[in-house]
């Protein structure tokens, strides 16, 4: 005849067997959902470092565009400078053609003054021989 005790004792031996494997069932699944978030983590790792290596190359891009832009800034502040010079020098060069120009003029005016004085002192000569002419006849 069995003794309560060892129907109490068969039964809880029963019961932590189930719970046992209810246990490792739960640990089971515990193992695969740790797995999963492993695999999870090693996605996102790749994708960080994709990111990382992303940024990096934008960082590289953004400092060849800074170079080329700062290139860019002092060819144009060179070429405004030549264009200040050119403006200069094209004023220069007006206002020596101005100058040219008023000694031109004035040139001319002594020419034609030079002129009209060698032309008035023919007129006189012409004038005195046509009246030494007139005395001899």
């Amino acid at each position: 005849n069995p003794l309560p005790g060892n129907i109490s004792t068969g039964y809880r031996v029963e019961r932590i067997k189930q719970d046992n494997l209810q246990l490792h069932h739960q640990i089971q699944t515990k193992a695969e959902e740790l797995s999963d978030l492993e695999r999870n983590i090693e996605k996102l790792q790749l994708d960080l470092t994709e990111k990382q290596n992303t940024v990096e190359q934008l960082n590289i891009n953004l400092t060849a565009s800074d170079s080329r832009y700062s290139e860019c800034e002092t060819i144009i502040a060179s070429l405004k400078e030549e264009i200040e010079r050119s403006g200069r020098d094209k004023e220069e060069l007006e206002i020596r053609l101005q100058d040219m120009d008023v000694k031109k003029a004035i040139d001319l005016q002594d020419t034609q003054r030079e002129h009209s004085e060698q032309v008035a002192m023919l007129n006189n000569k012409i004038a005195a021989l046509k009246q030494e002419l007139k005395h001899r006849h």
